[in-house]
């Protein structure tokens, strides 16, 4: 919400206490990932807008929309853990086609092949264990987020349009991706 966290908020929102924490700050400050205000007990911590922007967009820039309040709706059901690697996934995220890839900015209409990613490699490139990121996909799954599908021995995750959005309009292909995840929201059959 663009408002300034404490070190304790940090600890809450990562699940972490003292020295834990006081590394994690340390580390996203190296890299840049949040800003620090202040000093001993008046410090405050923001995202950098390097990072994360809320409302702007610079000319000629690629953006992400995060719809808030499908998100947020979504994003309640989820464990911090969760959120996070969705939120580490955005980068990743093909705006044309809603695939994670590899390459998010290739443009298959001048012959680009998507690399689509598996689990494995999403965890390497967001620097996460490949548990982790299976256990969350199948969670952001179970949630509408993300549909995961497999075939010719590889496996595609596509996101929901209604959660994130790369376009300034929605096309008849981002209908189309809005059609599955509506059917399968309302089947009521699961094969499980």
């Amino acid at each position: 919400e663009g408002k300034p966290m404490t070190s304790t908020t940090i600890g809450k929102i990562i699940g972490k206490k003292g020295r834990s924490v006081k590394r994690v700050l340390e580390s996203l400050l190296e890299e840049g990932v949040i800003v620090k205000e202040g000093e001993t007990r008046g410090v405050r911590y923001y995202v950098s807008e390097k990072y994360h922007k809320i409302g702007k967009v610079l000319d000629g820039q690629l953006f992400t929309k995060l719809y808030k309040e499908e998100a947020r709706q979504k994003v309640e059901k989820l464990s911090v853990q969760e959120a996070g690697i969705l939120y580490k996934m955005l980068p990743y995220f093909h705006r044309d086609t809603y695939y994670l890839v590899e390459n998010p900015d290739a443009c298959e209409a001048d012959g680009e092949i998507l690399r689509m990613l598996n689990h494995q490699t999403l965890a390497g490139l967001i620097n996460e264990s490949e548990t982790v990121v299976k256990d969350a996909v199948n969670q952001l799954q179970s949630q509408g987020i993300l549909i995961k599908f497999s075939t010719y021995n590889k496996t595609a995750i596509l996101l929901n349009p209604r959660v994130v959005y790369r376009s300034t309009y929605y096309n008849s292909y981002t209908h189309e991706v809005l059609g599955h995840f509506d059917r399968m929201k309302n089947s009521g059959q699961s094969f499980d």
